[in-house]
């Protein structure tokens, strides 16, 4: 099963480290939120893959309650971690990226 964004807007990070947070309106109807974790290895070469993960996705979960789940698109900590069903759409995936890049510009700056 795969989970479509229908539309997403850019809130303020809801959880400590997140740098750029996305409220996500699925395909399944649901109203989830994305958060994503950076990595800042400066030095490193290649392409860096933040960690990001998908609260409430699912049908029956609430973002800020009991029922609120929790899976990831990239990079989980552990392989008992649950893999997300959310594909981002690539203007999505972009304006992420640009985020990133401007919140890492800063950390450098300052």
């Amino acid at each position: 099963m795969v989970l479509n964004v229908d539309d997403w807007t850019f809130v303020t990070p809801q959880e400590p480290g997140s740098v750029v947070a996305v409220d996500l309106f699925l395909d399944n109807g649901q109203h989830g939120r994305l958060e994503v974790f950076p990595l800042y290895y400066l030095g490193a070469v290649g392409e860096q893959i933040p960690e990001i993960i998908v609260y409430s996705e699912m049908p029956g979960e609430k973002l800020n309650s009991e029922r609120m789940g929790k899976r990831w698109i990239s990079r989980p900590p552990d392989k008992s971690c649950e893999w997300s069903h959310v594909e981002l759409a690539p203007a999505l995936v972009r304006q992420i990226n640009d985020r990133l890049m401007a919140a890492m510009q800063e950390a450098v700056q300052e």
